[in-house]
């Protein structure tokens, strides 16, 4: 998928996003997990980071209110990724299986597709 912007300033658009896949990572360590049609629909929302980091808020090191980080263009990076749906995009393309458990597993592809195609001005 194409980013919304070509390039990534300092403090924008996806500037730091590993660290809220550092937070889902201790989530599914954790063993948390979510439904993959929950998360698409807050990416349709635009508050699936919100979702996140209100539900689990006890359980979030970096990513809360008030961080540091720009959630309201992390919001808009997410909300690209609202064509998803679970049997094309998920499971044939990602090879994620578990509809019901693998909505964090989606947030944390995203991301690493975000960050390794990630260029700085």
């Amino acid at each position: 998928m194409e980013n919304k912007t070509k390039f990534t300033e300092i403090g924008k658009w996806n500037d730091r996003l590993e660290m809220f896949g550092y937070d889902i990572m201790s989530l599914i360590s954790l063993g948390e997990s979510e439904r993959v049609d929950d998360i698409i629909s807050h990416f349709e929302d635009g508050d699936v980071v919100r979702y996140i980091m209100n539900k689990y808020k006890e359980n979030m090191t970096f990513v809360y209110e008030g961080c540091l980080y720009n959630i309201n263009d992390w919001e808009e990076v997410f909300e690209q990724y609202s064509y998803m749906t679970y049997g094309h995009d998920v499971r044939r393309k990602m090879r994620l299986i578990d509809k019901e458990k693998d909505g964090l597993l989606l947030l944390l592809s995203i991301i690493l597709d975000e960050v390794s195609n990630r260029k700085y001005k």
